[in-house]
């Protein structure tokens, strides 16, 4: 952020999306079989929670609250995976990375991206 000011957060959310890249292709990660499809999931939802916790860590400014819901979004993540009923389609409508959570993430990263200050351009 202090580098690219907002921008900065989806590139920091590009960067963490790229990061889960060989757990999706190696151990499935959240998304079975469908690693391409899969990846950018993954990507979007990166870009989303990274906007949401930078944000935290803005408010808080600590690091163990933006680790603490990572952690929480993971735990809840895979719990909702238990109680998914179709097997094909879950990765992609169940849980935060499934569509329904990338939509409620969308409306709560819009919150927090709108509240972040923008950096003034200084003359040199």
């Amino acid at each position: 952020m202090s580098i690219y000011g907002k921008k900065g957060l989806v590139f920091g959310g590009l960067i963490w999306g790229v990061w889960h890249t060989p757990m999706i292709y190696f151990y499935d990660l959240n998304f079975g079989k469908n690693h391409h499809l899969g990846l950018i999931f993954m990507i979007v939802f990166c870009v989303l929670a990274g906007i949401i916790l930078q944000y935290i860590y803005e408010k808080s400014n600590s690091i163990y609250s933006v680790a603490l819901m990572h952690g929480m979004l993971n735990v809840s993540g895979t719990f909702i995976f238990f109680f998914s009923v179709t097997e094909e389609h879950r990765y992609f409508t169940d849980g935060g990375t499934g569509i329904v959570g990338l939509f409620i993430l969308l409306i709560i990263a819009y919150l927090c991206y709108r509240k972040f200050p923008v950096k003034q351009k200084t003359a040199v």
